[in-house]
């Protein structure tokens, strides 16, 4: 199956912005300018599939709780969790989402690949006073006008009665995390690869049921989501060519899916 993507060279230099009790950082982000083009690089941590148990990540993706509730992280050892999030030094494994607008803001190039990135650690209202917390802006708009479908669920988003009011620097990150994942499932269903979102259920009853294919299913967040850890573990396993440790017949044995819809 021949692959449409290709690695970035040397290492990603970018941005993280979290809360400030932020502990473990699982995303970044570059923007760099040249000869008139622009180039955003959508970085998102890659967890060691090795020092995961996959028991305890099956019992989580089972165990049922409200969607209210945060996401369950039994699965990674905390004192593991701690040292896979980026940091200032150590260069972490990632998948990166790399655009490129060209000097008429056209997209140009939109590639997914897998490189080594670490992070200058920011707070969203350190961020927020930065003079590039608008230039980013400026410039997640317009890739974001490229994307119809990401800009139409964003605005939805932003206009709601539920959501809360938000500093320009969380809904850069926002915007951001939107395109990454959108960009993920795109390519991971060009190659006819499966993943999974989670239906969250409220009674406390049910076990959670799985919706494969979903517009909504997350890559990112994968040191949190067991469901998003899933997916990028998918995606990653084929970039590196190796054998798929979550196999479409294994997802089927272990949990529920409804509406399955499997590759062609």
């Amino acid at each position: 199956m021949e692959k449409p993507f290709a690695p970035l060279s040397g290492v990603i230099e970018g941005v993280c912005v979290d809360n400030v009790d932020t502990k473990v950082h699982e995303d970044l982000f570059r923007i760099t300018k040249k000869k008139g083009n622009i180039q955003i690089d959508l970085v998102a941590i890659i967890p060691p599939e090795i020092t995961i148990s996959r028991g305890k990540l099956q019992r989580e993706l089972l165990k049922p709780y409200l969607s209210s509730q945060k996401y369950p992280t039994g699965f990674i050892e905390k004192f593991l969790r701690r040292d896979l999030g980026f940091d200032t030094k150590k260069p972490k494994m990632c998948l990166v989402a790399t655009y490129v607008l060209d000097e008429k803001d056209t997209l140009i190039f939109e590639e997914i690949s897998i490189a080594q990135a670490i992070g200058k650690i920011m707070t969203y209202e350190d961020y927020t006073k930065q003079i590039e917390c608008k230039s980013d802006n400026t410039v997640f708009l317009k890739l974001l006008r490229k994307k119809r479908t990401v800009k139409a669920k964003v605005y939805s988003t932003f206009s709601h009665r539920n959501t809360p009011t938000l500093s320009l620097g969380e809904k850069n990150i926002f915007i951001a995390n939107e395109l990454f994942n959108h960009t993920c499932r795109r390519a991971a269903t060009h190659v006819g690869l499966h993943f999974i979102k989670e239906l969250h259920k409220y009674s406390q009853e049910e076990n959670r049921k799985f919706l494969l294919r979903s517009p909504e299913a997350k890559f990112n967040c994968s040191l949190r989501d067991p469901c998003a850890f899933i997916n990028m573990s998918i995606l990653v396993d084929y970039l590196l060519d190796v054998p798929q440790i979550f196999t479409l017949p294994y997802l089927k044995t272990k949990i529920t899916i409804e509406h399955l819809c499997s590759p062609k």
